[in-house]
C-alpha cells in the first residue's frame, strides 16, 4: 500500500504493512507484524513478528578469502 493516505485497523492480524505516507488510526487490536506508517494514532498493540529468512548469508570479508583460495588453487593446478 505504498500510496494509501489513510489506514483503519481496528482487529488482530498477523501481517506487514507497508504505507508509508498514511495517517493510520489504530484504536484497538493486535498487529503481530511489521507496521511501517507516515503516522500512527490509538491504542493498539503492534508486536514485531518472527523472521526466519532461510540460510544465512556469509560475510563479504569470507566470500573474498574463498575466492583468493580458489584462485590459488587453480593457478597451482595450471602450473603443474
Amino acid at each position: 500500500m505504498p500510496h494509501a493516505a489513510d489506514l483503519l485497523r481496528t482487529s488482530a492480524n498477523a501481517v506487514n504493512i507497508l504505507a508509508p505516507y498514511a495517517e493510520t488510526v489504530f484504536s484497538s487490536g493486535l498487529v503481530t507484524g511489521s507496521l511501517i506508517v507516515g503516522g500512527l494514532q490509538g491504542g493498539g498493540q503492534v508486536n514485531l513478528g518472527h523472521f526466519d529468512g532461510g540460510p544465512p548469508v556469509p560475510e563479504p570479508g569470507t566470500l573474498a578469502l574463498l575466492g583468493a583460495g580458489a584462485c590459488a588453487l587453480i593457478r597451482r593446478r595450471v602450473r603443474r
